[in-house]
């Protein structure tokens, strides 16, 4: 027992005093919040405004589909798929004749992405353009009476509470879920670091020759126990 904790201490207290383990222990927290926080401000600053060329088949679409400050849309004429960067648009969204009770590809083309959530979006408002285009002419219902009835039924909204007998106190589940992914994340970063001191640590040995003395006064379990203690007390 004796050997594991001498061998222990030679691992510790090795890497402990290297400057390199110093630097990193203090600087890569930096970075990784340097990286995080560049992260977020250009994806706020590379956040645009896209301005969709709609080529609408049906003829409807012009009065259902909402712009905001996210997304603008423009059924101007003339506009097609060869001139429509030319004309100020970042995209053209080609809508065919829909016919009832069969699914339609709406195609949109563009030069540049407009990224996942963009893509989720405009999807979404077509969607809502149809559902709205059907109320009206099914039930009869005007748009201004449905974007009434929208606003007016924007009433409620979900609070979640953990229950725990007698009390119950509100929880957040997108804490929880970032706390679960942070964790997950920091668990394999430090595996994967662990392992790959553990393995320099050991070709460090072979390499200079000291593995077939230290191996001549302990046992290989000794040996690789002591290392994976200190290496572990490390990390």
């Amino acid at each position: 027992m004796s050997k594991i904790w001498l061998i222990t201490r030679r691992e510790y207290f090795t890497r402990v005093r290297n400057k390199t383990f110093l630097l990193s222990t203090f600087l890569l927290p930096l970075v990784i919040v340097l990286f995080i926080a560049g992260s977020v401000v250009i994806s706020l600053q590379t956040k645009t405004r896209h301005r969709i060329a709609v080529i609408d088949a049906n003829g409807f679409f012009k009065d259902y589909l909402k712009g905001d400050s996210a997304i603008n849309f423009d059924f101007s004429a003339g506009l097609d798929t060869l001139n429509y960067e030319q004309k100020g648009c970042t995209a053209v969204l080609i809508i065919p004749l829909l016919p009832e009770d069969q699914k339609t590809v709406c195609r949109l083309k563009y030069k540049k992405q407009l990224g996942l959530e963009s893509t989720g979006d405009l999807e979404e408002r077509i969607h809502t353009a149809i559902t709205d285009h059907l109320i009206y002419e099914k039930a009869g219902i005007s748009r201004a009476r449905l974007d009434s009835i929208r606003a007016g039924s924007d009433i409620a909204e979900l609070a979640s509470y953990e229950d725990s007998g007698k009390t119950a106190k509100a929880s957040s589940q997108t804490l929880s879920y970032i706390i679960g992914y942070t964790s997950g994340l920091l668990i394999y970063i430090l595996t994967f670091i662990y392992g790959a001191m553990v393995m320099r640590g050991v070709m460090e040995e072979k390499t200079s020759r000291i593995a077939e003395v230290i191996v001549s006064s302990v046992k290989p379990f000794q040996l690789m126990m002591g290392k994976i203690t200190g290496i572990g007390a490390v990390v």
